[in-house]
């Protein structure tokens, strides 16, 4: 594995230009070592603790964007859309998030927006499908040439004489790609329709100015994802050993050991050092009489052998220690991985013990600047673009011409752990009496639209009167009494001190 990673990143990071900066995108494509970076970075999200551990911690907090403020209908049909989103199997729109989501931490990710043959009339037809990055190639009529008809690819990608990108060349399964008839091209718009048909999606900050495809997060740590798995391997070798001790046996005198089948070694008195004068029959080899107690061998002894030993004979078991702190160095490792995602150790770790409320707070703020640098950014730009044809489909669909007005919205990521609620809803109640906080940021904060919140609070508050008889009342106040009460006792408090 060390030796595959060594290799990667002479591939990607040796050939520089005249300036000293490196062009990751010709050398790669010279070298066609893209694929091969492909290859690495996907077999290291199936084994590679790191990756893994990347990936799931993207997964879990990154996407799964609500649409707000928009056409209250339309952000229902979206909704319902969603539970049966994916072109493949059915899957759900959140399901397709967490793979997209996934796969960015190893590559780019080429999204199409297709339609169900088997859709029933009537109904919305658009599904969603998720192209492996290995399939984006170049057809040989674009490979190692430039404009063709006004159109170069590059790695996969098209694009027109201006350098924009137009769409995306995908090897057909099954075939060696050694024909143009191989490959079919998909482009990001329709060019008769303008429908939106697919975007490969990269994650911000991985591609350098003029790069077409993007690198994995875990490129920059390669050496030391390759120390961390020497540690891990010493580390169970260390704990192997340490299940096993060695024992030394110590007879009184060279003759008494004879018959007893092991290897002897003679120890130098004053230096210490074993002779390489060895033998089982007792008898004293050549320059023996410069050494003093005899020490006995037993290391080819076969499991469940009991030796046995003359009188006199001492035990002397060598204890299996270590001479260094493996587990503290795997660590620092992990710690200097984690600086270099931009994601904080405890939460790659999962490893929160002993860490305070602002801690853990500092922490999850940290990551999620990060996850609102992907969720703000590629991830909405692909969400406007579903969420927008999804919509003008179904208003379609009910023979209503769609405005923009019906598919325009705004979009609210997950909300971050909260490690403390009872501090958190406090530190709430002060910003909204200070006038710097609204309800609708609160209500945001979870990832839900505050007019599906008022619009649910109405709709719980009316089934409560009418199963229950009475109407529902907030906690902490008495039946009849309003909501303003507190503000008038404030407002007649103030009003005395006036007075006085």
């Amino acid at each position: 594995m060390s030796k595959v990673y060594k290799t990667l990143a002479r591939f990607t990071g040796s050939k520089k230009a005249a300036d000293g900066r490196v062009r990751e995108n010709e050398y790669l494509l010279k070298n066609s070592s893209h694929r091969q970076m492909l290859d690495i970075s996907k077999a290291m999200v199936r084994s590679n603790p790191m990756a893994v551990a990347l990936k799931d911690t993207m997964e879990t907090f990154c996407g799964n964007l609500t649409p707000v403020k928009g056409n209250q209908e339309s952000k229902r049909a979206f909704k319902e859309w969603a539970k049966c989103a994916g072109l493949q199997s059915g899957q759900s729109f959140g399901e397709l998030n967490s793979e997209i989501v996934g796969i960015l931490t190893w590559a780019d990710c080429l999204v199409v927006l297709g339609s169900d043959p088997f859709a029933l009339p009537g109904t919305v037809s658009a599904r969603v499908k998720i192209i492996d990055p290995h399939s984006i190639e170049t057809p040989p009529k674009y490979k190692d040439k430039g404009l063709v008809n006004g159109i170069k690819v590059i790695l996969g990608v098209a694009l027109d004489k201006n350098d924009i990108e137009i769409g995306y060349y995908v090897r057909k399964a099954g075939t060696d790609g050694l024909s143009d008839n191989d490959y079919e091209f998909l482009p990001r718009y329709d060019q008769k329709t303008g429908r939106f048909v697919s975007m490969l999606v990269r994650r911000p900050c991985s591609t350098f100015p003029g790069q077409v495809r993007s690198f994995p997060m875990l490129l920059s740590s390669l050496d030391n994802i390759d120390i961390l798995d020497d540690l891990d391997k010493a580390c169970v070798k260390d704990a192997f050993k340490k299940t096993f001790f060695g024992i030394v046996l110590e007879a009184p005198t060279l003759e008494t050991v004879g018959g007893m089948g092991g290897e002897i070694k003679m120890v130098d008195s004053e230096t210490g050092e074993l002779s390489d004068e060895s033998g089982g029959n007792g008898g004293n080899s050549g320059g023996a009489e410069n050494y003093g107690i005899p020490k006995i061998n037993l290391s080819e002894m076969d499991s469940g052998d009991v030796p046995i030993v003359p009188p006199g004979t001492e035990p002397h078991t060598i204890s299996n220690d270590g001479n260094f702190e493996v587990v503290a160095m795997i660590e620092e490792q992990i710690k200097i991985i984690s600086g270099s995602l931009g994601i904080p150790y405890n939460i790659l770790s999962k490893n929160f013990k002993g860490l305070n409320f602002s801690t853990c707070k500092l922490l999850f703020d940290t990551l999620f600047r990060k996850i609102e640098q992907w969720n703000y950014g590629p991830v909405m730009r692909l969400f406007n673009e579903i969420y927008k044809w999804v919509v003008i489909e179904y208003w379609l669909c009910k023979g209503v011409l769609p405005t923009p007005e019906m598919w325009e919205c705004d979009w609210k990521g997950p909300a971050k752990p909260d490690p403390d609620p009872v501090k958190t809803a406090k530190a709430h109640e002060m910003m909204l009496r200070a006038g710097t906080l609204n309800l609708s940021d609160i209500v945001g904060e979870r990832g839900d639209d505050f007019e599906d919140h008022l619009m649910q609070k109405k709709e719980d508050e009316a089934l409560w009167e009418k199963i229950l008889g009475y109407a529902w009342v907030r906690p902490g106040k008495k039946s009849g009494d309003d909501d303003d009460d507190d503000d008038d006792d404030d407002d007649d408090d103030e009003k005395e001190e006036d007075e006085e």
